[in-house]
């Protein structure tokens, strides 16, 4: 659940709590109390507009941790991934949410190669009778 402390709050907690808080929003809760307190402020101000300028800072390895606790696919570049982490963008690609995956894909070639061969035999059956 997301904290809903005001900023002026936020002044009297402790560091821990307040690493606590930006963990909880998905924000990069590292550094001095200062720094701390002015990303707390901004995120509260400026909503998706602050997270995306803190994830922007961010390496790409934490960038697909996000994604992963937030069931989003974690491939592709840094602005698509920062996209799908905010809700801008589908959560995964077409074939991940039906269920098509390599696996899915391979399976149903099989299925499709069997029948072909299938029908060439009885074609050739035909022919010899």
């Amino acid at each position: 659940t997301q904290s809903t402390w005001v900023a002026a709050d936020y002044t009297s907690k402790q560091v821990g709590e307040l690493k606590n808080i930006l963990k909880e929003r998905k924000v990069r809760a590292t550094g001095t109390k200062t720094e701390l307190l002015e990303r707390l402020q901004t995120h509260d101000k400026g909503g998706k507009e602050a997270l995306r300028l803190e994830y922007d800072v961010m390496s790409i390895a934490d960038l697909k941790k996000i994604a992963k606790e937030k069931n989003c696919a974690c491939g592709g570049k840094k602005e698509d991934l920062i996209a799908r982490i905010l809700g801008e963008a589908p959560a995964r690609n077409k074939r991940a949410a039906s269920g098509e995956g390599a696996a899915a894909k391979k399976k149903k070639k099989n299925v499709e190669g069997d029948a072909e061969v299938t029908a060439a035999a009885e074609a050739e059956e035909e022919d010899d009778e």
